[in-house]
């Protein structure tokens, strides 16, 4: 079932480490079950836990998504080098709006 499948599994955590690009883009995404719960904000609040946005970016550009509330998923691959900032985290918050309001004119 898909609400415990996105779960946010760390509402009460403090994280020690986050991903480069998240960190840098000051917002607070959770993690659930192998993936983080996106959130569009600095600090996470009932917003987020109710609009489900999950990706997981990776160390060698590759960054998956999905948005469950606007129903289309996304991919961006960079041939970049392992462990660094590859932008996938800033491109995917910029390509977000842009994405919604192009379905929004199908």
């Amino acid at each position: 079932d898909m609400v415990n499948f996105t779960q946010d599994r760390t509402d009460t955590t403090i994280f020690g480490h986050r991903p480069k690009g998240i960190e840098d883009a000051n917002v607070d995404w959770h993690y659930g079950l192998g993936f983080w719960r996106e959130c569009p904000l600095m600090v996470w609040d009932n917003s987020c836990a109710n609009q489900i946005t999950i990706s997981s970016p990776g160390a060698f550009g590759w960054n998956p998504w999905v948005d469950l509330d606007a129903g289309y998923y996304g991919l961006i691959a960079m041939d970049v080098p392992i462990f660094i900032d590859n932008g996938t985290v800033e491109l995917e918050i910029i390509l977000h709006p842009l994405i919604e309001t192009a379905l929004s004119k199908l």
